[in-house]
């Protein structure tokens, strides 16, 4: 256990090693940390830091620890800032396997970088009501290894450049609280297979771009009243699985705004107003169902179907307990319909060396489909397509038996 009990002070590198065991690092109410650089090396085990006091550094704050259940504390009243004048500065945190959990409860700064990553297990990053977050040059990179993780921020979180969330398999949830806005450049979130869940309760901004990818399984994403999202770009990629997305706030994409689904049955759900450039819904062959419930304005529309021939249905109905509840009608069916631009071959043939003079049989018959611009194939098509020898020295002779819809 190392305890300070009074303010220290260093031009230079503050630097802690422990061995493998319960190690404790605690500074107490008046014991402010103040050093160009600090650097704790906590080895296997239960590793505790606690901080009563302001911790200041220059150029870097760094954690380290081994296996086993980590805790980085800031109490009420201990701010942690790592930031010079020309706004330098970084927090690097890298927690080993186990059930880390880091709390902040007053102001965090950083300058150009803060970077937690995490081993596997349950991974907690948290903020109280009075932790504002800040990076005020650089980035946040959260990168989060495999478990039920949990990012939740209760209080304003300010990035500079980028905001990227990187989570393993597991059932993650991040979530930012009514008062906790979220505002950078680009904000970046890829979440791996499982129940993933992201919740915004407040105001989210990015001046370039924001993006949410999942892995396989039910995704939740989710924006409450009071939570409008504003960003040129909006992209949101969702894996198979039965996935939800619903905005219940204002959203504003005005470069564009792009849905892509995997197989499952996903839900989309606009109540307030959606408007921007170019609106693209790519779907994954599920049983998808959008619902507008407010007023959607975009420059255009596209669909783009998974299959040739897939259908979709459009359906009008009023609001709800409203004056007379009217009955909902559905539009008829309307068909996608593929039309081929290229000749692919899904599958080459094999071998690929023959002797000269034999008859040779290929072990993998060469599959010739016709598809358009995003690969899909063209059911419809019905012209024949030859296959022929060329770019070789010699001749060979081809016996081809075409098969509808591939040749």
């Amino acid at each position: 256990t190392v305890i300070f009990n009074a303010p220290v002070t260093s031009d230079d590198i503050l630097d802690i090693t422990t061995g493998s065991g319960e190690d404790e690092v605690i500074t107490n109410d008046t014991a402010t940390l103040d050093a160009d650089n600090m650097t704790f090396t906590l080895g296997d085990g239960k590793n505790t830091v606690t901080f009563n006091e302001n911790v200041t550094a220059l150029g870097k704050f760094e954690l380290n620890t081994g296996t086993g259940v980590d805790k980085l504390t800031t109490a009420k009243d201990a701010i942690l800032k790592v930031t010079d004048e020309e706004g330098n500065g970084e927090i690097i945190l890298t927690l080993g396997d186990g059930e880390n959990t880091v709390t902040f409860n007053d102001v965090v700064t950083a300058g150009s970088g803060f970077d937690l990553t995490t081993g596997k297990n349950v991974d907690k990053l948290l903020t109280s009501d009075d932790a504002v977050l800040s990076v005020t040059t650089g980035h946040m990179k959260l990168d989060l290894g495999d478990g039920d993780n949990v990012v939740d921020f209760k209080n304003t979180v300010t990035i500079a450049t980028d905001f990227e969330v990187i989570t393993g398999s597991g059932s993650d949830t991040l979530a930012t609280d009514e008062d906790a806005t979220l505002k950078t450049k680009i904000i970046s979130m890829t979440l791996g297979d499982g129940e993933n869940t992201v919740t915004f309760n407040d105001s989210v901004s990015a001046e370039e771009k924001f993006e949410i990818t999942t892995g396989v399984d039910k995704d939740i994403v989710l924006t409450n009243i009071g939570a409008d999202l504003k960003a040129p770009t909006v992209t949101l990629s969702l894996s198979d699985g039965d996935n939800s997305v619903e905005f219940n706030d204002t959203v504003s994409a005005t470069d564009s705004f792009e849905l892509t689904t995997g197989e499952g049955k996903d839900t989309y759900l606009n109540t307030a107003a959606i408007s921007g450039g170019q609106y693209t819904y790519k779907t994954g062959g599920g049983d998808d169902k959008l619902t507008f419930d407010a007023t959607a304005t975009f420059t255009s529309l596209t669909y783009t179907a998974d299959v040739d021939g897939e259908s979709f249905v459009l359906t009008a109905d009023d609001q709800a307990g409203v004056g007379t509840n009217l009955n909902t009608i559905n539009s008829s069916a309307l068909n996608s319909n593929v039309v081929a631009t290229e000749l692919v071959f899904v599958a080459q043939p094999v071998p690929l060396v023959v002797s000269s003079g034999e008859l040779e049989a290929f072990t993998t018959i060469p599959v010739v489909e016709a598809v358009d611009a995003d690969g899909t194939r063209d059911t419809d098509f019905t012209l024949d397509v030859s296959l022929s020898e060329v770019l070789g020295a010699g001749s060979a002779t081809l016996d081809v038996m075409p098969v509808d819809g591939d040749g």
